[in-house]
C-alpha cells in the first residue's frame, strides 16, 4: 500500500481529523507522535487488507518498508561517586553501572510491551532512587532516571558502662552496646536531616549523661555522640552486737546512716563503679567498742555487701602492779597531762629531769619513750613545767610548756604535723614576749586545726593574760603590751575552751582593786571581744573569786564556773551562755553548792548534746573533803541539797572530770581513808546511772605509794584515758588506765 492509499484509509477511519505535514499546526496533527501511534493501531488491519488486494493484481511490483529499529530501554545515572549501581529490567537482564552518564539495556522489546527497571544494588552509604522506570514500550525508552545521593550515619562512644545498654536513633532503630565501646547506627540519613540519640534501656543503678546527642546531619557522618555512664552500686553490710542504738556510720565522709539495731544496713547514696568507698564510724555508743571490717575499697561491677561492724562492750584496763607504769626509770615523771583526739589518738606528756617526753597513741598503738634513746622535745637546761597538749581531727598535735631559759620562764611549743615533730631550736625559740615569767600555759584546737594558747605572764610586776594563735602552720607572737586583760592589776588562773564551730572563751581571775573578780574574753564570728575595764567582769561584787573553769557543748553554748565566797564560805558559782545570751549570777546568794562548808575547787564539763556536770571538792566533815556535783539534763539543773549528797567515800585531795559525746561521764580522784596512802578512784555515769566505788578498796591504782595529779580525757570515739602520778618507792612514775 502506497502513501496515497494509506492516507485515504486513515481519513476513512478518522474523517474529522485533517492531516497536515506541518508539525504543531493549529488545525492538524503531525505524522508522528501520539496521533500517529493511535492511527497506526486503527488502520493496521485495513492496511493489511489493502496490501493483500494490491498484491492480487497482475504484473504490479510491491515496495516493503525497511525493518524497524529495535526498541530498548535506557536512561541516565547521576550522582555516583563510589561503588556501583546494579539494575534489572523487567525481571531479566541485569546491568552494572560504575559511573555517571547514559545507560541502555540490550534487551529488545515489542512495540506496546511493558517494562520495569528495578534497583538490585546501590552504593552502601547512599540513597539510590529511580524515576520514570515503568511504562509501555511505544518507542525507544531513554528517560529512566537513576539518582545517587550521599547518605550519612550517626555514632559515637559509650563511656563508663558496665553491662549492656540499648540506644535508639530517632525513635526507630535500636542497637545494643556492651560495656564502654564505640557504636554506630545502621540507619542512613540525608544531609540536613535531624537526628536524636537516646537511651532505651540500661543496667539497674546506671545513670548517664548524653553529649552531642541531637542535631542535624551536616554533609558528613556524626561520630561525636557521647554517652557518659555511671554504674551506681549500693554499699551495705551487717551490724552485730549493738546495744541501745546510737551508731552512726558515714561513707566517703558523708551520707550519714543511723543504725539502731543489729542486722543489715545500706547507705542511701550509691557509688559509681570504679570509685572508692570508705565506711567509717562517725558516732558509736560510748560504752561499746566498735570494730570495722572491709570498710573501704573500690566499687566493682556488683553491689558492695560485705562491710562488717562488730560491736562489743568496752572494758576498763588498769595497771596490775606498781611496776606497770609507762615512764622511764631513773628520775621522777612530773607535771604530767593527757590529751586525746577525735580519731582516737592520745598524747601523755610529762617532765622528766627537766626535759619533756611524750607517750603517743597513734593508729591504735602506744609508743612510750625509752631512756637514753628517745629525744626530748624541749631545749636542754632550765626547769620545765606544765606540758599541755591538744590534738586536731587529723591527729596533728600542739604541745606547750613553760621553761626557764636561765633568767625567766618562757612559753615554748612543739608541733606534730604530717607525721613528724618540730621542736624549738633553742632557748631563744619561745612563744612568749620578752617580759617577766610566763607560766601555766593552756592550749586548745578547733576542728579546722586552728590552735589557741593562753598563759599568764608578769608585766611590770602584775600578771597579764596573753593569747597566741596557730593557723596554717604559723604562730602569732604577741608583744609585751598585747595582753587581753584590763591593765594595772594582777591577773591569774587563765583557762580556755573552744567550741566545734571555732568560738573561743578565755576566763581568768583579776583584782578590781578591791576583790578578785572573774573576767572573760571571747572570739566569736572571727572577732575578739575583751573586757572594757575592771568593772567589766562576770562575778558578783563583794568577795574574792578565783579558780575559774570553762567548757563548750557541741554547739556554741558554754558554762563558766568559779569559786567565790558567799560572805561566809567559798562556794561554787556559774555563768551560762544559752541562745546567744550570757546569764550571770545576780548576787553572792546565787551559788549552786550547799551553804555552810568551804569549797576548794570546781570543774565543769559538757557533752555534745548540751548536758553538763559541775564537780567540786567541798568540806563534808572534820578534816574531810568530798566530791559533790550538779547535773544539767534536758535543760534542767539538779543541785545537791547538802554536803551529805557527796558521792565519794574517803577524803578527796584532787580530782578530774570529763564527759563523752553522749553525756556519759568519768570522775577520777585521789582519796585516802586515813589508814594508808592516797589511792585513785573513779565514778562513772553510764547509760543514765552512776556507778561509784563499792568501798575504799575499790580503787584503780595499783598498790604502792601515794597517788597525785589525776587527769582524764575522752577522745572522739568516747574512749577514756586516765593518767596519774604515783610513787613506786623510789621515783614518781606515770600510770595509765583506759576504757576501750
Amino acid at each position: 500500500m502506497n502513501e496515497t492509499t494509506f492516507k485515504a484509509a486513515a481519513r476513512r477511519l478518522h474523517p474529522r481529523t485533517p492531516y497536515s505535514h506541518t508539525a504543531g499546526a493549529a488545525t492538524g496533527r503531525t505524522w508522528s507522535g501520539a496521533w500517529w501511534r493511535r492511527t497506526l493501531r486503527s488502520v493496521a488491519p485495513l492496511a493489511v487488507a489493502v496490501v493483500s488486494a494490491c498484491s492480487s493484481g497482475t504484473g504490479t511490483a510491491v515496495t516493503r518498508p525497511p525493518a524497524p529499529t529495535p526498541l530498548q530501554v535506557g536512561g541516565t545515572l547521576a550522582g555516583l561517586t563510589a561503588g556501583t549501581v546494579r539494575l534489572q529490567v523487567t525481571g531479566g537482564e541485569e546491568l552494572v553501572l560504575d559511573k555517571d552518564g547514559p545507560f541502555l539495556f540490550a534487551t529488545e522489546f515489542q512495540l506496546g510491551a511493558t517494562y520495569e527497571v528495578t534497583l538490585l544494588e546501590g552504593p552502601v552509604k547512599a540513597f539510590t532512587t529511580l524515576a520514570r522506570n515503568t511504562g509501555l514500550v511505544l518507542s525507544q525508552v531513554r528517560d529512566v532516571e537513576v539518582s545517587v545521593v550521599p547518605a550519612y550515619q550517626v555514632g559515637g562512644t559509650v563511656q563508663g558502662l558496665s553491662g549492656e545498654m540499648v540506644l535508639g536513633l530517632n525513635g526507630a532503630e535500636q542497637i545494643t552496646v556492651q560495656g564502654s565501646s564505640p557504636f554506630r547506627f545502621q540507619t542512613l540519613l540525608h544531609d540536613g536531616q535531624p537526628y536524636a540519640v537516646d537511651v532505651v534501656a540500661a543496667p539497674p543503678g546506671t545513670t548517664w549523661n548524653l553529649v552531642h546527642a541531637t542535631g542535624a546531619i551536616a554533609a558528613g557522618d556524626v561520630d561525636d555522640v557521647v554517652v557518659e555512664c555511671q554504674c551506681l552500686r549500693t554499699i551495705s553490710g551487717t551490724v552485730s552486737g549493738l546495744v541501745g542504738g546510737g551508731l552512726v556510720l558515714t561513707n566517703n565522709g558523708g551520707d550519714d546512716l543511723v543504725v539502731e539495731h543489729d542486722g543489715r544496713f545500706t547507705f542511701a547514696t550509691a557509688v559509681a563503679t570504679g570509685s572508692p568507698y570508705d565506711v567509717q564510724v562517725k558516732f558509736k555508743p560510748a560504752s561499746q567498742r566498735v570494730v570495722l571490717h572491709a570498710g573501704s575499697g573500690t566499687v566493682g561491677d556488683a553491689d558492695v555487701v560485705d562491710v562488717e561492724i562488730v560491736c562489743s562492750e568496752k572494758a576498763w584496763v588498769h595497771p596490775a602492779a606498781i611496776t606497770d607504769d609507762i615512764s622511764m626509770d631513773g628520775n621522777d615523771a612530773d607535771s604530767g597531762s593527757v590529751a586525746t583526739g577525735l580519731q582516737g589518738d592520745a598524747i601523755v606528756a610529762y617532765e622528766y629531769g627537766s626535759r619533756v617526753f611524750c607517750s603517743e597513741r597513734r593508729n591504735g598503738t602506744w609508743t612510750h619513750p625509752v631512756r637514753d634513746v628517745t629525744t626530748p622535745h624541749n631545749p636542754a637546761g632550765g626547769s620545765t613545767f606544765d606540758p599541755r597538749m591538744a590534738i586536731d581531727y587529723h591527729g596533728n598535735t600542739l604541745m606547750v610548756w613553760s621553761q626557764r631559759d636561765g633568767g625567766v620562764e618562757r612559753i615554748y611549743k612543739s608541733v606534730f604535723r604530717n607525721g613528724a615533730w618540730t621542736d624549738p631550736t633553742g632557748h631563744a625559740d619561745h612563744l612568749s614576749p620578752d617580759a617577766g615569767d610566763a607560766i601555766r600555759p593552756k592550749v586548745v584546737v578547733d576542728t579546722t586545726g586552728t590552735g589557741y594558747v593562753v598563759w599568764e605572764q608578769y608585766v611590770s610586776g602584775n600578771g597579764a593574760i596573753f593569747v597566741s594563735t596557730y593557723e596554717d602552720g604559723t604562730w602569732t607572737r604577741p608583744a609585751a603590751t598585747e595582753y587581753i586583760n584590763p591593765a594595772s592589776t594582777h591577773a591569774q588562773d587563765a583557762q580556755i575552751a573552744v567550741s566545734p564551730t571555732g568560738h573561743v572563751v578565755v576566763v581568768w581571775a583579776q583584782s578590781d582593786n578591791h576583790n578578785y573578780r572573774i573576767y572573760k574574753s571571747e572570739l566569736r564570728n572571727g572577732a575578739w571581744t575583751h573586757p572594757t575595764g575592771l568593772a567589766d567582769c562576770i562575778s558578783p561584787a563583794g568577795a574574792d573569786a578565783y579558780a575559774p573553769d570553762v567548757a563548750f557543748d557541741g554547739g556554741d553554748d558554754a558554762i563558766i564556773t568559779w569559786v567565790q565566797s558567799d560572805g561566809t564560805q567559798p562556794q561554787v558559782f556559774k555563768a551560762e551562755y544559752r541562745g546567744g545570751t550570757w546569764h550571770y549570777p545576780t548576787s553572792l546568794d546565787d551559788n549552786i553548792s550547799p551553804d555552810g562548808a568551804a569549797v576548794h575547787s570546781a570543774r565543769v564539763t559538757m557533752a555534745r548534746s548540751g548536758a553538763a556536770i559541775i564537780v567540786w571538792r567541798q568540806d563534808v566533815g572534820a578534816g574531810v573533803s568530798g566530791l559533790l556535783k550538779s547535773e544539767l539534763n534536758n535543760g534542767t539543773w539538779t543541785h545537791p541539797a547538802s554536803v551529805s549528797d557527796r558521792f565519794t567515800l574517803a577524803d578527796v585531795t584532787e580530782f578530774a572530770v570529763q564527759m563523752d559525746s553522749e553525756g556519759n561521764a568519768v570522775v577520777v580522784y585521789a582519796a585516802a581513808d586515813g589508814a594508808g596512802p592516797t589511792r585513785l578512784y573513779k565514778s562513772e555515769l553510764r547509760r543514765g546511772a552512776w556507778l561509784h566505788p563499792r568501798d575504799v578498796d575499790d580503787h584503780i591504782s595499783p598498790l604502792g605509794g601515794p597517788v597525785s595529779l589525776p587527769w582524764v580525757s575522752v577522745d572522739g570515739h568516747d574512749d577514756v584515758v586516765v593518767l596519774w602520778r604515783q610513787s613506786n618507792g623510789t621515783f614518781q612514775r606515770a600510770f595509765l588506765s583506759e576504757y576501750r
